[in-house]
């Protein structure tokens, strides 16, 4: 369920902490939407799916900034920092391709190691072309 927060450095801002695969969201109504260490733990079956919805919640100019995965790794569950998780991800390419794919502009995109880790992340910064 999705709860609206206020920022105390952003006041006039409305952040929602909600399942991503599950939210209902009025269409182009935000700015922004960032995905942080998150979408790696969504099904990569649906990553085209989450991607599209976040292009249509954009509004046209609006920004989307993640972090996805930079290595292809079908569904995996196991212990990791003490509990059980699930991760899936595709290459840093294909997740290039499906944020294109989705309408999203790609304006900033670099596969960063993660410090004393195997992972790397593909950070992302995509803009809804504005209208007109």
């Amino acid at each position: 369920m999705s709860h609206p927060l206020r920022w105390r450095n952003v006041p006039s801002a409305t952040f929602h902490h909600a399942d991503l695969a599950e939210v209902a969201l009025t269409p182009c109504s935000f700015d922004g939407i960032a995905a942080f260490y998150s979408i790696t733990h969504v099904p990569r079956s649906e990553h085209e799916a989450v991607f599209g919805r976040v292009s249509g919640r954009l509004k046209p100019g609006g920004v989307f900034v993640a972090s996805l995965g930079a290595s292809d790794s079908p569904d995996w569950s196991g212990p990791w920092l003490g509990a059980e998780t699930f991760f899936s991800r595709f290459d840093a390419a294909t997740n290039l391709r499906l944020v294109a794919e989705a309408g999203l502009t790609i304006e900033l995109s670099e596969v960063v190691p993660q410090d004393n880790e195997e992972a790397a992340f593909l950070w992302v910064v995509a803009r809804k072309p504005a209208v007109g």
